[in-house]
């Protein structure tokens, strides 16, 4: 009796003074206006999208609370020529395997695991291509896993994540790219990615950055693929996020901007609120 007394001890411990929070999302994806082929990704309602989704598509929405690990990511398939949607296509899918072993647990991936998980989905990307006759293809990988107060930010390549908190706005990701190299040889181009999903790991490993810091009510995350930030700047991301809209008509109306200044690329975008504390 004095054992499960102890357990029942160490459980109320764990689950009560621990708090979690209520979770608003919405994701939409769209070819643009310049494209044939959409060749972004996403992992949202623990699945990703065929590989073919050209079609246009309404903004989805979900809600969840932090209870349990909670994940969302976005998958920018590289270079059209090299089929971009093959390579996003298989970066999601096969995250989708490896990301069941923290879902709907009390658990988050540390750095390293991270690491083993995206060289295997790297070397994967990598043998599609090659089975495919293609010389390279690639995809960026930025996702976000929550579980009850805490987030762990993972990217790896270019897609950017920001965070809005008490209207301040920061990049929370890392780009992996060669753009201090461009500015230090005077070079004006769009930086290139240095690591990024279709590297073959037995050449080169991948080092994504990881990093863990609590949530707080009133949190604004948002994960896109540079088809927003190439069309929208950063002041009216900003914006759009901080009026008092739904988190579905805020990324409605990013979706709307990027088209309107010309939609050049595809458009991917997630946006994920923290709202009330629950204990």
């Amino acid at each position: 009796m004095q054992v499960w007394e102890k357990i029942k001890e160490l459980f109320q411990m764990r689950y009560v003074e621990e708090p979690f929070y209520f979770v608003t999302t919405a994701a939409v994806t769209n070819v643009g206006l310049r494209r044939e082929n959409n060749e972004d990704n996403y992992y949202y309602k623990h699945k990703c999208l065929p590989q073919i989704h050209n079609e246009e598509q309404a903004v989805d929405t979900w809600d969840f609370d932090t209870g349990y690990t909670h994940v969302l990511a976005v998958f920018d398939g590289m270079g059209g020529e090299s089929a971009g949607d093959l390579a996003s296509y298989t970066g999601a899918c096969s995250f989708c395997d490896h990301v069941k072993r923290w879902e709907k647990t009390l658990d988050l991936p540390s750095p390293s695991e991270m690491s083993d998980v995206l060289n295997q989905i790297s070397q994967l990307v990598y043998k599609r291509g090659r089975e495919h006759h293609y010389r390279l293809i690639g995809s960026t990988a930025s996702m976000l896993f929550l579980c009850n107060n805490e987030v762990v930010i993972t990217d790896l390549g270019d897609s950017p994540m920001f965070l809005l908190r008490d209207n301040q706005w920061s990049r929370i990701s890392l780009p992996h790219t060669d753009e201090n190299l461009l500015r230090q040889q005077g070079i004006q181009r769009k930086p290139g990615l240095t690591q990024f999903l279709g590297i073959d790991s037995n050449e080169m490993r991948l080092e994504p950055y990881v990093h863990r810091m609590e949530i707080q009510e009133g949190d604004q995350f948002l994960i896109c693929s540079d088809g927003l930030t190439d069309m929208v700047t950063e002041t009216e991301i900003q914006e759009v996020l901080s009026q008092s809209d739904t988190v579905q008509e805020k990324v409605q109306k990013l979706l709307e901007k990027a088209l309107s200044y010309g939609g050049k690329d595809n458009v991917t975008i997630i946006l994920c609120e923290i709202g009330e504390e629950i204990r």
